[in-house]
């Protein structure tokens, strides 16, 4: 019995060493899915190019989904409203180098039919703060060097002020969906 308990007890023990050293090391391959519906919405994170070099940017943008049988209506081109947080190799959130807070921004109602998709850039090339291999959006920069990077996001609509209207027939979308990350890499130009 005791030999059975010791060897429960080591393989535990094994076990949760393990966790700590994945969760420590390196981050595992993704891949490109989609989020778990919230409310009959689900959304990625697509970017146009994968891999760049080191005189280029990154191309991000937010892909949204209805599966439900209603016309839904979110709100695009807030900058307020999507948040990202970018991670090295090892695992560790890479700061920003630069924030915007006193952004002017248009957002309006993009409406998504019934089984229908809507996509739309989340990203900018960055003229104040990064030139070459950065990540802008609008309210956040990283400048990034070479090496891999994980983007992970998080996308929220609701109830807007008066000035945006309503969006006709569709239902206005409340909600957040975490954002699955995609794996991105920066080398230098040769």
């Amino acid at each position: 019995m005791t030999n059975t308990r010791n060897a429960a007890l080591a393989s535990a023990i094994a076990g949760l060493l393990f966790g700590v050293l994945a969760a420590a090391g390196p981050l595992a391959p993704v891949k490109n899915a989609w989020s778990n519906p919230v409310s009959n919405l689900s959304g990625r994170l697509r970017v146009a190019k994968s891999a760049i070099t080191t005189d280029e940017y990154f191309e991000l943008a937010l892909e949204l989904s209805n599966s439900g049988n209603i016309p839904l209506a979110v709100q695009c081109h807030n900058p307020h409203i999507f948040r990202v947080t970018v991670f090295d190799a090892a695992g560790k959130q890479v700061k920003t180098i630069f924030t915007r807070s006193d952004i002017l921004s248009s957002p309006h109602w993009g409406i998504i039919p019934r089984g229908g998709y809507l996509g739309f850039r989340v990203s900018i090339q960055s003229q104040d703060g990064a030139k070459g291999s950065h990540l802008d959006i609008t309210t956040l920069i990283w400048k990034l060097s070479p090496g891999t990077y994980r983007i992970s996001g998080e996308f929220s609509s609701g109830r807007a002020a008066d000035f945006m209207g309503g969006p006709g027939k569709a239902t206005i979308w409340e909600g957040k969906i975490d954002l699955p990350p995609v794996d991105i890499e920066i080398t230098e130009k040769e």
